[in-house]
């Protein structure tokens, strides 16, 4: 997965970047969709333009611009509605998109349309909960993985893995990440 980089101001960087989810088990196809932004996301309130021209949001790929619209959009009141026009969702099942802030030299990219039947997306300002597994390559032949975890038959546990170590890294940046996993 790429990062977004506006290809008209190649020199712009956006700082922010989160997923939103897509409720699309229901049917995929060509959707709207609709996303409620959290009043309690200190993060995007307090490093977003005031207008909101710094947003963008893009397909999966991180990279694709969609279209959007941002309605209601408040920053003082912390208030805020994005919707998105016509996105070819690629299956029928959780899909994720790409939103994307904090840019005070961006304009405005957003566009207005009214949305049809809309899905409904999330933004989730959570992390991980329960216990954190950093993956790394096992030696070979070994027949115990190095990290293990225990739990009683009876108690139920949230465990995260975090792959970081493990996924590819572009060999020179684009818009300055080096992300392509």
């Amino acid at each position: 997965m790429s990062v977004y980089l506006d290809a008209a101001n190649p020199t712009h960087r956006w700082a922010y970047r989160e997923a939103i989810t897509i409720d699309c088990t229901g049917g995929g196809g060509t959707i709207d969709a609709s996303i409620v932004v959290p009043k309690d996301w200190d993060l995007f309130w307090l490093n977003v333009k005031a207008a909101g021209a710094d947003i963008r949001v893009t397909d999966a790929d991180g990279f694709t611009l969609l279209t959007y619209d941002l309605n209601w959009f408040n920053s003082t009141t912390r208030v805020l509605t994005i919707e998105i026009d016509n996105y070819a969702a690629p299956a029928a099942a959780m899909i994720v998109v790409w939103l994307y802030w904090g840019n005070s030299s961006a304009a405005d990219a957003s566009t207005v349309f009214a949305p049809a039947a809309a899905k409904t997306g999330y933004v989730a300002v959570d992390g991980p909960v329960g216990t954190v597994i950093r993956t790394s390559d096992e030696r070979a032949g070994e027949l115990r993985p190095k990290k293990q975890l225990a739990k009683a038959p009876a108690d139920i546990l949230f465990v995260t893995f975090d792959f970081s170590d493990e996924l590819i890294l572009r060999a020179s940046p684009m818009a300055d990440s080096k992300r392509i996993e």
